[in-house]
């Protein structure tokens, strides 16, 4: 037997009590589209390029890389902001209140310059950048850098140590902690924070074998543990940060 709530709530309404209203929380600017010109992958085949409007978790506001002109541009709401050559789908802190893209540009052959654009401020600047993530209260954020990192004349990256970073925001400023370079990372997998905020986990390359690299916030470096045969391709942390599950390939 099934029993339908919708007559009993209706029920408990008075007559004008049910109210449903529009809210506009963005317009698609001017010039601005989604799709961009079709392109190859690796395998010959083409497809399709769509960028995905990102909701924050609130419900009250949207971010998005929108193409203008040929260009790509962060857009935050109805804000267009400069463009750049590369740009990565925004992520939203928990409550909505900051927003984060990872930019980039081509300076020459075989050089980029990355950075971070948090609430339309570029944080930092390297030679490459993994995706960063960013932490429930949107006070600091977790990514790989490879400094010295060039564009080899084949088009991938040279091969080069990477470090772990962790930026907090103090004030108006931020201070990075950074941990031991490793000869390898899982750089283009979001870290994971754990739901109070207070631990972030990803993994790299530690000697021989593959670890999870732990960092807590307030504390100066950095804790690796456990050997894997290869890098996680999911993880997840519990509330506290204490435990972890991970699949690895």
């Amino acid at each position: 037997m099934s029993i339908s709530l919708a007559p009993l709530l209706l029920a408990l309404l008075a007559p004008g009590d049910l109210l449903l209203e529009d809210t506009r929380l963005a317009t698609l600017p001017e010039g601005v589209v989604l799709e961009g010109e079709p392109i190859t992958d690796p395998n010959g085949d083409p497809y399709q390029v769509v960028h995905r409007v990102v909701w924050s978790p609130d419900g009250r506001r949207v971010a998005y890389v929108g193409i203008k002109d040929e260009a790509t541009h962060p857009v935050i709401g109805d804000e267009v902001l400069d463009d750049y050559h590369y740009i990565s789908a925004p992520e939203f802190s928990a409550d909505g209140e900051h927003v984060l893209f990872r930019v980039g540009n081509r300076r020459t052959k075989s050089r980029e310059l990355w950075s971070l654009l948090y609430d339309g401020e570029e944080v930092g600047g390297e030679d490459w950048i993994g995706e960063p993530s960013l932490s429930p209260d949107g006070l600091a954020i977790a990514y790989w850098i490879q400094p010295g990192a060039r564009v080899t004349s084949s088009g991938p990256y040279n091969r080069g140590s990477q470090t772990f970073c962790l930026s907090e925001r103090k004030g108006s400023k931020w201070k990075t902690s950074k941990s031991p370079k490793y000869d390898d990372a899982s750089s283009l997998n979001r870290p994971v924070f754990s739901a109070d905020g207070k631990v972030v986990a990803t993994s790299c390359m530690d000697g021989a074998q593959w670890s999870i690299l732990r960092f807590t916030r307030g504390k100066k470096k950095p804790k690796a543990e456990g050997d894997f045969f290869s890098p996680w391709v999911d993880l997840a942390l519990s509330p506290d940060g204490k435990f972890k599950l991970y699949v690895s390939i």
